[in-house]
Protein backbone atom coordinates (compact mmCIF):
# COMPACT_ATOMS: atom_id res chain seq x y z
CA UNK A 1 0.00 0.00 0.00
CA UNK A 2 1.26 3.17 -0.43
CA UNK A 3 0.05 4.42 3.00
CA UNK A 4 2.36 1.76 4.74
CA UNK A 5 5.80 1.66 4.84
CA UNK A 6 8.48 -0.79 5.91
CA UNK A 7 11.67 0.68 7.49
CA UNK A 8 14.55 -0.93 8.84
CA UNK A 9 17.85 -0.02 10.09
CA UNK A 10 20.87 -0.62 7.98
CA UNK A 11 24.48 0.22 7.38
CA UNK A 12 27.89 -0.68 9.48
CA UNK A 13 26.94 0.47 12.80
CA UNK A 14 23.85 -1.91 12.78
CA UNK A 15 25.88 -4.72 11.49
CA UNK A 16 28.02 -3.94 14.01
CA UNK A 17 26.03 -3.77 17.05
CA UNK A 18 24.31 -7.41 16.00
CA UNK A 19 27.78 -8.69 16.40
CA UNK A 20 28.41 -7.32 19.95
CA UNK A 21 24.99 -8.97 20.93
CA UNK A 22 25.68 -12.33 19.32
CA UNK A 23 29.36 -11.98 20.50
CA UNK A 24 28.20 -11.40 24.27
CA UNK A 25 27.06 -15.19 24.29
CA UNK A 26 30.31 -16.45 22.71
CA UNK A 27 31.96 -14.48 25.56
CA UNK A 28 29.46 -15.30 28.31
CA UNK A 29 28.79 -12.46 29.08
CA UNK A 30 25.42 -10.00 29.10
CA UNK A 31 25.82 -7.23 27.23
CA UNK A 32 28.96 -6.55 24.93
CA UNK A 33 29.88 -3.03 23.62
CA UNK A 34 32.67 -1.76 21.22
CA UNK A 35 34.98 1.17 22.50
CA UNK A 36 33.00 4.08 20.73
CA UNK A 37 30.14 3.16 22.92
CA UNK A 38 32.29 2.86 25.95
CA UNK A 39 33.75 6.12 25.36
CA UNK A 40 30.29 7.87 24.10
CA UNK A 41 29.23 6.66 28.18
CA UNK A 42 32.26 7.72 29.61
CA UNK A 43 31.80 11.45 28.87
CA UNK A 44 28.85 11.02 31.37
CA UNK A 45 30.25 9.90 33.81
CA UNK A 46 31.82 6.86 35.76
CA UNK A 47 29.25 5.31 36.82
CA UNK A 48 29.36 2.34 34.23
CA UNK A 49 31.91 -0.59 34.36
CA UNK A 50 33.49 -1.43 31.85
CA UNK A 51 35.67 -4.84 31.53
CA UNK A 52 38.31 -4.89 28.59
CA UNK A 53 37.62 -8.03 26.31
CA UNK A 54 40.12 -7.98 23.93
CA UNK A 55 40.60 -7.05 20.19
CA UNK A 56 38.29 -8.87 17.87
CA UNK A 57 37.61 -8.74 14.05
CA UNK A 58 34.14 -9.73 13.52
CA UNK A 59 32.17 -10.73 10.66
CA UNK A 60 32.12 -8.11 7.73
CA UNK A 61 34.96 -6.41 8.59
CA UNK A 62 38.95 -7.02 8.37
CA UNK A 63 39.77 -4.58 11.09
CA UNK A 64 39.84 -5.52 14.42
CA UNK A 65 37.48 -3.73 17.09
CA UNK A 66 38.32 -3.05 21.03
CA UNK A 67 35.51 -4.53 22.78
CA UNK A 68 33.98 -4.50 26.36
CA UNK A 69 31.99 -5.89 28.58
CA UNK A 70 29.67 -3.68 29.93
CA UNK A 71 30.23 -5.44 33.48
CA UNK A 72 27.68 -3.16 36.07
CA UNK A 73 26.71 -0.07 37.55
CA UNK A 74 29.79 1.68 40.02
CA UNK A 75 27.46 1.51 42.92
CA UNK A 76 25.83 -1.66 42.38
CA UNK A 77 28.90 -4.11 41.52
CA UNK A 78 30.48 -6.16 43.73
CA UNK A 79 34.04 -5.47 45.41
CA UNK A 80 34.72 -9.40 44.05
CA UNK A 81 33.60 -8.21 40.48
CA UNK A 82 36.29 -5.51 40.38
CA UNK A 83 38.96 -7.81 42.03
CA UNK A 84 37.95 -9.92 38.92
CA UNK A 85 38.18 -7.01 35.81
CA UNK A 86 41.57 -5.76 37.84
CA UNK A 87 42.96 -9.69 37.58
CA UNK A 88 41.32 -10.06 34.06
CA UNK A 89 42.90 -6.89 32.60
CA UNK A 90 46.48 -7.72 33.66
CA UNK A 91 46.21 -11.34 32.36
CA UNK A 92 44.96 -9.44 28.81
CA UNK A 93 48.51 -7.49 29.49
CA UNK A 94 50.16 -10.40 29.75
CA UNK A 95 48.47 -12.56 26.88
CA UNK A 96 49.20 -9.31 24.30
CA UNK A 97 53.04 -9.56 25.53
CA UNK A 98 53.21 -13.81 25.30
CA UNK A 99 53.58 -14.51 28.63
CA UNK A 100 51.30 -17.15 29.05
CA UNK A 101 52.11 -18.61 32.07
CA UNK A 102 51.57 -15.39 33.47
CA UNK A 103 48.22 -14.35 31.48
CA UNK A 104 47.14 -18.15 32.95
CA UNK A 105 47.72 -17.34 36.54
CA UNK A 106 45.48 -14.45 36.06
CA UNK A 107 42.75 -16.20 34.47
CA UNK A 108 42.62 -18.73 36.88
CA UNK A 109 42.69 -15.65 39.40
CA UNK A 110 39.83 -14.22 38.07
CA UNK A 111 37.96 -17.63 37.13
CA UNK A 112 37.09 -17.99 40.84
CA UNK A 113 35.59 -14.32 41.08
CA UNK A 114 33.51 -14.49 38.18
CA UNK A 115 29.93 -13.58 38.39
CA UNK A 116 28.78 -15.75 35.77
CA UNK A 117 29.76 -19.29 36.27
CA UNK A 118 29.10 -21.82 33.76
CA UNK A 119 26.21 -24.37 35.17
CA UNK A 120 25.28 -21.89 37.93
CA UNK A 121 24.30 -18.63 36.13
CA UNK A 122 21.05 -18.60 33.61
CA UNK A 123 22.20 -18.50 30.04
CA UNK A 124 26.21 -18.87 30.43
CA UNK A 125 28.09 -21.65 29.05
CA UNK A 126 31.30 -19.74 29.67
CA UNK A 127 32.85 -16.46 31.27
CA UNK A 128 35.92 -14.39 29.97
CA UNK A 129 38.28 -15.67 32.14
CA UNK A 130 37.48 -19.61 31.52
CA UNK A 131 37.48 -18.69 26.95
CA UNK A 132 41.08 -17.04 27.68
CA UNK A 133 42.16 -19.88 29.73
CA UNK A 134 41.54 -22.16 27.13
CA UNK A 135 42.77 -19.58 24.43
CA UNK A 136 45.90 -19.23 26.72
CA UNK A 137 46.42 -22.93 26.66
CA UNK A 138 46.27 -23.34 23.01
CA UNK A 139 48.98 -21.05 22.26
CA UNK A 140 51.31 -21.95 25.15
CA UNK A 141 50.90 -25.55 23.02
CA UNK A 142 51.33 -23.93 19.96
CA UNK A 143 52.98 -20.76 19.74
CA UNK A 144 51.29 -18.05 17.85
CA UNK A 145 53.63 -16.77 14.49
CA UNK A 146 55.95 -13.58 15.09
CA UNK A 147 53.38 -11.35 13.74
CA UNK A 148 50.71 -12.15 15.50
CA UNK A 149 48.53 -9.52 17.39
CA UNK A 150 46.35 -11.04 20.12
CA UNK A 151 43.48 -10.55 17.94
CA UNK A 152 40.98 -12.60 17.97
CA UNK A 153 38.84 -13.27 14.81
CA UNK A 154 35.04 -14.03 15.21
CA UNK A 155 33.99 -16.73 12.55
CA UNK A 156 30.19 -16.58 13.56
CA UNK A 157 27.87 -13.67 13.35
Amino acid sequence: SRTRFNYTMMGDNVNLAARMESGANAWGTYAMCTEVTKRACEKHGERVIFRPLGRVVVMGRSQPVPVYEIAGLRESTPPATLDCINLFSRGLEHYYQRNWDAAAVCFNKSSQLEAHIPGETTGIGSNPSLIYLEIVRKLKMEPPPEAWSGVFVMHEK
